[in-house]
């Protein structure tokens, strides 16, 4: 197969200049790539952090180049059973998938898409409560409604993005791609799932450092190209995967503590998470009252030219007439879509945000989200927010099943700390026989170790590393917390 000519090139704050192909040109330059431009990457976080300013566009550039520097050190140390045009096959359809990864993001990234799940579920569990009109009746799960498969539905269905990719895939390989965003093993590459989705994937390891440097916050940041120059390309039962050379350990290692105060001081933010929750519970409003468009509505438009506006614009065009009580399409805003506006415009958060890091430590008087408000209304009251509107937004809180989420939730999911037989027998509940080094395959999340000898481990078996001591002792820590 003929190399990848890298023919046009984009200049990236990060890593320099990114090259691309004229097909990925042709994809980046379509309506449905370019309103990423206008998504922030880290949706209301500008709230806190003034210079988290950047965007899903500039991630999505960022992760396809880190997706390179992976191809440009496999390249250097092929397996057996792999050849330069497997490489080259593999190389050009990950590019994509990593550009394309988060093309079915919502505006203000996860923040609406949190809302339109929160409100399949009300949809779901309270059909008799329902507010859809009958025409659209709710059709779509929590599942279809995540941004991964809102991108894998735009790259099967929209029409001028499948007519690009169709010029070098075929159906098959456009299909590969999108299942490689949502994470799906694919038969004999499983490696694909592993370099877009594992504790150590090219996603995480551009946000990290992006972020850090957008919110001026250094937590983040690590040795990205000593990490990248020992990934190792290796067949378990003539099926590839993707390891880390032994010597990497500790760098490893330093990324994943990076990880994990990042998302201590950037995403479980108190104040971030307060104007994040606060958005959420207006996207929640709007979608009732007719203002957003319903679940299947906007997954069925997003792949159309009219889809191409929603965006964070969008949203805050719909807030700022909510803030000035203007009608939409013969709706007024609610009297808590009123509230939320005011606190995001005028930045309206209380002086001690609660945060809640585990559930169990937390007794059912600090888990009650009032207080939060209590708060709030203490400090806003100053600013003549009268105490009416406030006393409808703590009914809406503790009555309003939909979004009774705590604040600073932490989704704990330990991965790394997994032994070996943790993972054959989470496998053995799903079948009742596991192959030979299988759960080495399947365990899509975990860090794979190779030591000199070609012998490949979980890093939580290593003695030499951090995750064993904690595997050993079954301490718990905060590392995988998903995009």
């Amino acid at each position: 197969m003929d190399e990848l000519k890298l023919t046009h090139r984009i200049l990236d704050n990060l890593y320099g200049l990114i090259y691309l192909s004229d097909l990925e040109i042709e994809l980046i330059n379509t309506p449905q790539f370019q309103r990423l431009r206008k998504i922030k990457q880290l949706g209301v976080a500008d709230l806190v952090f003034p210079g988290s300013q950047h965007t899903r566009f500039s991630h999505s550039l960022g992760v396809l180049e880190v997706t390179e520097k992976v191809f440009k050190n496999i390249r250097r140390n092929l397996p057996d059973g792999y050849s330069e045009d497997d490489l080259e096959y593999d190389r050009k359809k990950l590019r994509i998938a990593a550009l394309l990864h988060d093309i079915g993001h919502y505006p203000l990234s996860h923040t609406l898409e949190s809302a339109y799940q929160k409100y399949t579920y009300y949809e779901t569990k309270y059909p008799k409560n329902g507010i859809l009109k009958q025409e659209n009746a709710l059709t779509l799960t929590k599942k279809d409604l995540h941004h991964e498969y809102i991108g894998k539905h735009i790259i099967e269905n929209c029409t001028n993005i499948k007519s690009i990719l169709k010029k070098e895939f075929s159906e098959q390989d456009i299909e590969d791609i999108s299942n490689t965003i949502i994470g799906d093993l694919i038969h004999e590459r499983p490696f694909y799932a592993h370099i877009l989705h594992s504790d150590l994937d090219v996603d995480t390891l551009d946000y990290c450092l992006r972020d850090s440097d957008g919110t001026g916050i250094a937590y983040g940041k690590y040795d990205i190209n000593y990490l990248l120059d020992n990934v190792v390309l290796h067949s378990i039962n003539d099926k590839f995967v993707i390891c880390f050379k032994e010597k990497a350990i500790h760098t490893i290692e330093h990324f994943l503590l990076a990880k994990h105060f990042y998302y201590l001081q950037i995403l479980y933010h108190p104040k971030r998470l307060f104007f994040e929750e606060t958005a959420t519970r207006f996207a929640i409003e709007a979608i009732k009252i007719g203002w957003l468009p319903s679940p299947k509505s906007y997954r069925d438009k997003i792949i159309e030219i009219e889809g191409t506006f929603y965006n964070d614009n969008y949203f805050w065009d719909l807030c700022s007439k909510a803030y000035k009580n203007k009608t939409i399409k013969d709706n007024k805003p609610t009297p808590a879509m009123h509230i939320y506006s005011r606190i995001l415009f005028e930045r309206l958060a209380p002086k001690n945000c609660l945060k809640i890091e585990k559930m169990k430590e937390i007794n059912e008087t600090d888990r009650d989200p009032n207080n939060i408000w209590k708060k709030l209304k203490e400090s806003v009251l100053e600013k003549r927010v009268i105490e009416r509107e406030f006393t409808f937004l703590d009914y809406k809180f503790k009555f309003d099943k939909i979004t009774n989420d705590t604040f600073g939730r932490f989704y704990n999911y330990f991965n790394i700390t997994k032994t070996t037989q943790e993972y054959r027998n989470s496998l053995e509940k799903r079948q009742s026989k596991v192959q030979n080094n299988e759960f080495l395959i399947q365990s899509r999340d975990s860090i794979k170790i190779i030591d000199e000898k070609g012998n490949i481990d979980f890093l939580s078996n290593n003695k030499d590393s951090l995750a064993y001591i904690l595997a050993k002792n079954k301490i718990g820590i905060y590392l995988d917390f998903g995009d």
